[in-house]
């Protein structure tokens, strides 16, 4: 994103071009909390702050509501088995291409922070939740916690990278 020209211009690699802003919402666009591109038309889908989640549709330039959520849409939102998976507070959902399941998991919020940041590492689906972070199997099994911060530690971005899952935290007071 260019900062340095028109403001609610997304600029997209590699031909950086130009996406309309969101219409809607209370204030008359969306931001988004998470983007990702999912399938192999390479189709992007924004998690809106209004608790939407939005595709782009090329053929019209410009932003479609697709599916809603219920509860925080903070949440996290990544490709993985050739689904689309997000999650708002307390629920872990997914999209196969053609139907939106709101509900295929739950996570339990120990805290009250609702990001859930999600990657990928081999086989396994990666979510952030509070100070834990979760694996999911490609047969649909979690596995439960894969790792367990200290309390106070939350979980706030995650990547992969050289085989390796990287996760940013912010510190809160000890409950």
């Amino acid at each position: 994103m260019d900062i340095h020209r028109e403001a609610g211009i997304l600029q997209v690699s590699p031909r950086l071009d130009n996406m309309t802003v969101v219409k809607g919402g209370s204030s008359g666009s969306v931001s988004f909390f998470w983007m990702t591109q999912y399938g192999s038309t390479g189709t992007v889908y924004g998690f809106g702050r209004d608790g939407f989640i939005y595709q782009w549709r090329n053929n019209v330039s410009s932003w479609g509501s697709v599916n809603q959520i219920t509860g925080n849409p903070a949440g996290g939102m990544t490709e993985f088995n050739n689904k689309l998976y997000f999650a708002a507070a307390s629920d872990l959902g997914d999209f196969d291409g053609t139907t939106w399941r709101n509900s295929v998991g739950s996570l339990t919020s120990v805290g009250p922070y609702t990001w859930r940041p999600m990657t990928v590492l081999g086989t396994k689906l990666y979510v952030g939740n509070d100070h834990n972070i979760y694996s999911l199997e490609t047969s649909g099994v979690s596995n439960g916690s894969a790792v367990v911060l200290p309390v106070g530690y939350n979980i706030r971005c995650m990547t992969t990278f050289n085989n390796m899952i990287y996760f940013g935290t912010f510190k809160t007071e000890k409950a």
